[in-house]
């Protein structure tokens, strides 16, 4: 019994480094450079996270007066880019007032007023950073401290006096300039990536600052009927089981802010539970507000 067995396994094995040389011959040699293990092939991943310090300005803050806001850029998981240029884009009638790079900020090898180049366009509204290597070795040498309490940059845009109500939106501008450079790139080991971030070496997501004026919009509507209940946590979970997947949130930009219960720019299932917590609470107490839940 133990030799047939042994006979029939030298046989398997012996179909086996066949099957495998005759697949190895039918790889071309162009074929062959692109069969490179999945870890060196697999794209890295990279946010840019817009946060404001206000994102709900009342009716009355903007009858009374323009509204400076806040905002904070943040890298998040950067892989080691060697050089980062973007440019930002504002909805009509909100303009960027100020800019420059967060000190300290997320980058640990040096500090924005280093020797190294860096530059806020307030007027044009772009940031370009470059690590003090990247020029002579085009290689990425900076050390990124992954800590989302440290920003990037921060600015400062101004909505006027008697803004229309709604939710405004600050994004990162992928819009390609005149001479045909995209406004949202980065250099990453030595291969310039493109806005839309989709090559094998990086893969760039970006989200926005949302802004909501007017007392109108409710906190928790996500599917903007007037309403807070079950369907919107359940659209809020939707979005995120999507966006895990994809990395980017499909919903509008008014859903999303009316999904963005905390305030932390961001809709995740944190977002859904507090939804189902405020409708069981005005089930129970048809007088209590977001106030009572959320402190």
């Amino acid at each position: 019994m133990k030799t047939l067995f042994c006979r029939k396994l030298r046989r398997g094995l012996a179909a086996a480094v066949c099957c495998a040389v005759s697949l190895c011959a039918a790889v071309t040699p162009a074929q062959a450079q692109t069969m490179q293990p999945a870890a060196e092939t697999a794209a890295k991943e990279v946010t840019y996270r817009l946060i404001p310090e206000e994102n709900r300005i009342s009716s009355a803050q903007i009858r009374s007066g323009s509204v400076d806001v806040k905002i904070r850029m943040y890298i998040e998981n950067d892989p080691g880019t060697s050089a980062i240029a973007l440019q930002f884009g504002m909805p009509e009638g909100v303009a960027l007032k100020e800019g420059d790079y967060a000190s300290p900020y997320c980058y640990g090898d040096g500090t924005a007023d280093s020797a190294r180049f860096h530059s806020f366009n307030v007027e044009k509204r772009r940031v370009t950073w470059m690590s003090g290597t990247m020029i002579s070795f085009l290689v990425p040498t900076n050390s990124v401290i992954y800590d989302l309490s440290l920003p990037f940059v921060e600015f400062t845009v101004t909505l006027p006096q008697g803004a229309a109500e709604g939710v405004y939106e600050v994004y990162f501008d992928p819009t390609p300039e005149q001479d045909g450079a995209a406004t949202v790139s980065l250099l990453y080991s030595s291969h310039t990536i493109n806005d839309q971030g989709d090559t094998e070496w990086l893969k760039v997501h970006y989200n926005s600052a949302l802004i909501g004026v007017g007392d109108s919009l409710l906190r928790g509507d996500v599917d903007l009927d007037g309403d807070v209940d079950v369907a919107d946590a359940v659209a809020v979970l939707q979005a995120s089981a999507e966006q895990m997947v994809t990395g980017e949130n499909p919903m509008s930009k008014d859903a999303r802010f009316g999904a963005d219960v905390n305030d932390d720019n961001r809709v995740d299932v944190s977002d859904a539970v507090l939804i189902l917590q405020y409708s069981s609470m005005k089930i129970a107490n048809p007088d209590a507000d977001w106030d009572d839940l959320l402190g």
